[in-house]
């Protein structure tokens, strides 16, 4: 499977410290995290377009959901995948983010409609340079 040892997300540089694993991915804890409990599910090859996912991506993704520590069938939760520069994509190797919604009377920061929520909470917080 390639690789590239620049790349932050490749298994091989030794730079991730996975939790779980699949024939086909992975899954890290996020470490510039939005929300707190923010996982990231990484495809193992350094692939940078949604297209060129294995064709049973699909069942890697539910699998190494199941092993998020938080998640339950009935969790409220976001899978947000930024592809491309505009749409906010900063690390050539694709990966998916994983993140908890709450309830709005637990003072959850990561309650409201969607994404854009927080779209709104991330714009709030200081740029970090990757």
């Amino acid at each position: 499977m390639p690789t590239n040892p620049n790349c932050p997300l490749c298994p091989d540089n030794g730079k991730v410290d996975i939790i779980e694993e699949t024939k086909n991915g992975y899954l890290v804890e996020a470490r510039d995290q939005p929300v707190p409990g923010c996982f990231l599910i990484v495809p193992r090859e350094h692939i940078t377009h949604i297209s060129k996912l294995p064709p049973m991506w699909q069942m890697d993704l539910t699998d190494l959901l199941d092993s998020v520590p938080w998640y339950t069938r009935e969790a409220d939760f976001n899978i947000s995948l930024n592809q491309g520069k505009k749409a906010g994509q900063t690390l050539g190797h694709i990966h998916f983010w994983v993140f908890p919604r709450g309830d709005e009377q637990e003072g959850s920061v990561s309650y409201g409609k969607g994404a854009a929520t927080l779209l709104q909470l991330v714009r709030t917080l200081e740029p970090v340079e990757i």
